[in-house]
């Protein structure tokens, strides 16, 4: 990247950071023209706009085939509003690998709503899904008694 595009994507992180949706396009261009070193920054920025395409641009990267990436989205998308109907549809996907991942993001997501999904996935999943899909519903609270 040039200096002027460094510069421009630096100040879109900090905006980003602060959820200023106005800088989403230029973090969208900053995952992917990053440097894979600075990837994971521009999408866990991402991940705080929280706005349908950041989320929308997350999943797609999830699904991809650099594993490197789709981890950082994972990391991203668990914090991120709108996260489990977006990843939800994933689980359907006929690759064992991205279900595992949709499942885990599914399970660090924090949101409630993904209890039923969790379940439905530990159901029906493989090993690796059940694993996740039991640590998720874990930290999501599910199943603890209530005081």
């Amino acid at each position: 990247m040039r200096r002027a595009e460094a510069d421009a994507g630096e100040a879109a992180l900090v905006l980003a950071s602060r959820g200023d949706r106005s800088a989403e396009a230029a973090v969208v261009h900053a995952a992917a023209a990053a440097p894979p070193e600075a990837r994971a920054a521009a999408l866990k920025a991402l991940g705080r706009l929280a706005a349908r395409p950041a989320v929308e641009r997350l999943v797609e990267l999830l699904a991809g085939d650099d594993q490197e990436l789709a981890d950082a989205a994972g990391r991203a998308l668990a914090g991120a509003r709108g996260a489990v109907p977006a990843v939800t549809p994933l689980l359907d996907t006929a690759d064992p690998l991205l279900r595992s991942r949709a499942v885990r993001v599914l399970g660090l997501s924090g949101d409630p709503a993904a209890i039923e999904v969790l379940l439905s996935a530990h159901a029906r999943g493989d090993a690796d899904q059940r694993r996740e899909a039991a640590a998720g519903l874990v930290r999501l609270g599910y199943g603890q008694a209530r005081g």
